[in-house]
């Protein structure tokens, strides 16, 4: 006997709702995006971050402790909200098309596990080509910028340059990275463990980072050396989200140090990822025997710490 499409409506938006939450969990926990990002947990329609900056260093405890006021008191993030819906025709129920329905309700559980990676892209991708809101970070200068504040007896720092993906450029970086001080002018130790590349610098960033012998073309020797970037153990990372352009010595490159507790980018969320339905009794069911499912989150992306970061927009 056929089932009627009120038997297979009763259950249809449960069994949807679990094969997208299924779908959804397995594909965000192996997302590689959140080595980049701090999570932070959000409680509010915007979210201030005091904590943000550099900490006091130990110190021998001599006379009184010595309290220092938290930095970047005013910075903040605001939410916002995301969504994403399909919708399904009672006649493709009626006809037992649901393998069809179940490949979207997929589809769109991957399109929204992805979704902060492309957030956390775009954010890099746009904090490269501006200095100005939504890119600023907790000191007041862009994210990436060639004059945050100096320290203590010391020059402004740049964490943003124009350079291409080189042997040389990259040493740069690294040392840029390893020499950036707190505002009292004591080195952060900061060692960055991840380049992330635009697709055209994939075969330049794992040939620097991974090679056993120099593999820069316009070092002499190539080939004969040995590469001494490989003692850093830089992971390289191809991003389909920085693309700016095919021409090599022009692409998008940076730098960033993730193994810290605050990392280079915060993702703040208000509301988890959830999934609706609207079925028979909806007026869209009613009245055109559409069904509609949906997703829908609520946060936002923007800076960690600046520091954690190093970008170069290529040597255009």
């Amino acid at each position: 006997m056929a089932v009627g499409v009120d038997d297979k409506s009763a259950v249809l938006g449960q069994g949807l709702k679990a094969l997208f939450m299924k779908a959804y969990g397995d594909l965000y926990a192996q997302a590689g995006w959140r080595d980049l990002v701090t999570f932070v947990k959000s409680t509010d329609d915007t979210e201030v971050y005091p904590w943000l900056g550099d900490l006091p260093e130990v110190r021998e405890w001599l006379g009184e402790r010595q309290a220092r006021d938290l930095a970047g008191g005013d910075f903040s993030i605001k939410n916002k909200k995301y969504e994403s819906t399909i919708g399904v025709l009672r006649d493709d129920i009626d006809d037992d098309k649901m393998d069809g329905v179940r490949l979207r309700i997929q589809s769109m559980a991957a399109k929204m596990a992805a979704y902060p990676e492309k957030m956390v892209m775009a954010f890099l991708l746009g904090a490269l080509s501006s200095a100005a809101a939504p890119y600023l970070c907790h000191d007041g200068q862009g994210f990436f910028d060639t004059d945050h504040p100096a320290p203590e007896g010391g020059s402004v720092q740049a964490n943003k340059v124009t350079s291409a993906l080189t042997s040389a450029n990259l040493w740069t970086g690294i040392q840029a990275m390893m020499m950036f001080r707190d505002t009292r002018n004591n080195p952060m130790g900061i060692v960055p463990d991840t380049l992330l590349v635009e697709p055209c610098l994939a075969e330049t960033a794992i040939k620097l980072c991974n090679s056993e012998y120099h593999a820069d073309a316009a070092v002499a020797n190539v080939g004969q050396s040995i590469n001494a970037l490989k003692v850093f153990k830089i992971k390289p990372v191809v991003c389909p989200g920085l693309y700016s352009t095919a021409t090599v010595a022009n692409a998008n490159w940076i730098l960033l140090a993730t193994q810290g507790v605050i990392k280079p980018v915060i993702v703040q969320e208000r509301r988890a990822v959830e999934f609706a339905a609207l079925e028979g009794e909806s007026d869209s069911g009613f009245t055109r025997e559409l069904y509609q499912y949906g997703t829908s989150w609520r946060g936002n992306v923007g800076a960690g710490l600046w520091f954690m970061a190093y970008g170069s927009t290529g040597a255009a």
